[in-house]
C-alpha cells in the first residue's frame, strides 16, 4: 500500500471544486492534515462521517472490543479533557488537592487513619471519574504545580471529609473531619 501525502489530492479537489484556486486547496488540505495529526499527538478521538446520509468515512484513536481496556481508556481521556478545560477556563488554585476512597480504603482509613497509597487530585472532578469512589476528601497543599500526586504509605490526620456518594451521586457531608 502506497502512502500519499495531502499534495497527492490537490488536483482532484481542485476538479471538483474549480471555482476555488490550487493554492486555497493545498492551503486548506495542509491546514486539516495538521489538525488531525496535532489531535492524534493530543490523543484526542477524531470521528468524521456525515450524518444527513449516515455514513461514516474516518475514525482515529483508541478503538478495542476489550471491554476494561475500553474503560481505562475512556477514564483516561475523560481526565484529560477534564484537565484541558480546567486550563482553559484559567481557574485559580483554591489551595487543596481531593482525594477518593473507595469502601475497603474507607474502612482502612477510619481504623487507622493511613492511607497504603494516595492519589491526589487537584480538580475535585478527577475524583467523580475514578471508578468506585465512595468517599472524597481534601487536604491543604499550598504552592503544588501538578494536577496529581501519588504518595505511598502516607498518613494524613488534618483531612476534611467533603463528601459521600449515595445512590444519585455525591451528597455533602455536614460535619467536616
Amino acid at each position: 500500500m502506497k502512502l500519499l501525502g495531502y499534495k497527492s489530492y490537490v488536483d482532484q479537489l481542485h476538479s471538483e471544486f474549480p471555482l476555488v484556486d490550487k493554492k486555497s486547496v493545498e492551503a486548506v488540505l495542509k491546514h486539516g492534515t495538521n489538525t488531525m495529526l496535532s489531535y492524534k499527538v493530543q490523543d484526542i478521538d477524531l470521528f468524521i462521517r456525515d450524518d444527513k446520509n449516515l455514513k461514516f468515512y474516518m475514525y482515529a484513536g483508541d478503538v478495542t472490543k476489550d471491554p476494561y481496556k475500553r474503560n481505562g481508556i475512556y477514564f483516561k481521556k475523560k481526565r484529560k479533557k477534564l484537565r484541558h478545560m480546567y486550563s482553559l477556563d484559567k481557574v485559580e488554585y483554591g489551595g487543596y488537592y481531593y482525594f477518593g476512597l473507595n469502601e475497603d480504603e474507607w474502612q482502612l482509613f477510619i481504623e487507622s487513619k493511613t492511607l497504603i497509597k494516595a492519589y491526589y487530585y487537584k480538580i475535585l472532578e478527577e475524583c467523580y471519574i475514578k471508578p468506585n469512589t465512595a468517599h472524597i476528601f481534601r487536604v491543604k497543599m499550598d504552592n503544588q504545580k501538578k494536577w496529581c500526586i501519588i504518595q505511598e504509605n502516607y498518613e494524613e490526620c488534618n483531612a476534611e471529609y467533603l463528601l459521600r456518594r449515595n445512590g444519585k451521586g455525591f451528597e455533602p457531608i455536614n460535619n467536616s473531619k
